[in-house]
């Protein structure tokens, strides 16, 4: 639904439900073993179609699924700072991702589309969008210093005996510097044709603001982690083993795919659209419920017609044979149906007394 939707849906479509699920899975199933593996399977599934799709809209939709992933498995984790870390991390993802989602729609809303095949030009003609939306990729890959990375090191300081989530973390990181980061920007930076024009006024400065609150929040969290259930913690995103292996693996990211593009190794953006499980919704079961729903409606047609038909020959039955008692020497058949009628009252009377 969310790269379907227009230009300003998108950001309530894809924020706002993944925190209210975060946060019903942190009240209802807090330590839920299932939710953890679950958690890193949605990481390496987001991460891969984040990857390989190119309308932007739909592969930061993916991303943000690696972000809800990295949430449920800390809440599979079920220790105290775990769920915190798993709170804050899904309130940091509405700041990043509706800053990004906010300027994708921009993009969409002046050329029609947000892929990275056909978005040639388009940093030069949008600067400030473009680096609005720098901001928020920046933010949502857990940069140091943006609100993300606040969040994302509570889980990654949780995570330390964990051998999975670990991994899992350096990998998905790794994969944030090409999904979230590079791919954007060399998209928006490769010279292109298009015209300038940027966003329309009351877009600015909601990104604007969201900017400004992913950088406030990343850079003096304690108020974040003042207000994380079940209760508040102190603790230094800045400190520990995570920051440096978070970097070093976002840093591994960004060179590899650079090295790769400039290599002409990675291929180039085209336009593509990756198959999930929307194509079945929307290929043979769309099919199938559209037959089904044909079929449904001439078997009822038919069900009506019929009835229709069987009522008017009951209603043409019993008009006849009131009239043949109306007119006892009317036809030859009056005799019998007073007959019948007098039996039946005769009956009636009788069962009664």
């Amino acid at each position: 639904a969310t790269p379907r939707a227009s230009a300003t849906g998108a950001v309530a479509l894809a924020v706002y439900p993944a925190l209210i699920g975060v946060y019903g899975l942190a009240r209802a199933f807090p330590g839920e073993s299932s939710l953890f593996f679950g958690g890193v399977a949605m990481m390496a599934i987001g991460a891969a179609f984040a990857c390989a799709e190119d309308d932007l809209r739909r592969a930061m939709t993916y991303s943000l699924l690696t972000q809800i992933g990295i949430a449920i498995a800390a809440i599979g984790i079920g220790s105290p700072q775990a769920i915190a870390g798993a709170a804050s991390h899904a309130f940091a993802t509405i700041f990043s991702y509706a800053l990004i989602l906010m300027a994708l729609g921009a993009f969409v809303h002046k050329y029609g589309t947000a892929s990275a095949s056909a978005l040639a030009g388009a940093g030069r003609a949008a600067p400030v969008t473009t680096a609005l939306l720098c901001v928020g990729c920046l933010s949502a890959a857990a940069f140091p210093g943006f609100v993300a990375f606040a969040s994302l090191a509570v889980i990654g300081d949780v995570a330390t005996p964990y051998p999975l989530l670990t991994w899992a973390l350096l990998i998905g990181s790794a994969a944030a510097g090409v999904h979230t980061i590079l791919r954007p920007a060399l998209a928006l930076l490769t010279p292109g044709p298009a015209k300038s024009s940027e966003s329309v006024f009351p877009m600015l400065p909601a990104m604007a603001i969201a900017a400004f609150l992913c950088l406030v929040v990343g850079l003096a969290p304690g108020w974040l982690y003042g207000m994380t259930p079940p209760l508040p913690i102190s603790f230094n995103p800045f400190s520990g083993a995570f920051p440096g292996r978070h970097l070093s693996a976002l840093g591994a990211g960004v060179a590899v795919y650079a090295g790769l593009r400039v290599l002409r190794i990675a291929p180039r953006e085209r336009r593509l659209r990756v198959l999930d499980v929307d194509a079945l919704y929307r290929g043979p079961l769309s099919g199938i419920g559209r037959w089904t729903g044909v079929v449904m409606l001439r078997l009822y047609g038919t069900w009506q017609a019929a009835s229709a038909a069987l009522a008017e020959w009951l209603s043409a039955l019993a008009a006849r044979f009131t009239r043949a008692g109306d007119r006892p020497y009317a036809d030859a058949g009056a005799g019998a149906a007073i007959f019948v009628a007098t039996t039946v009252i005769i009956i009636l009377i009788s069962a009664q007394s």
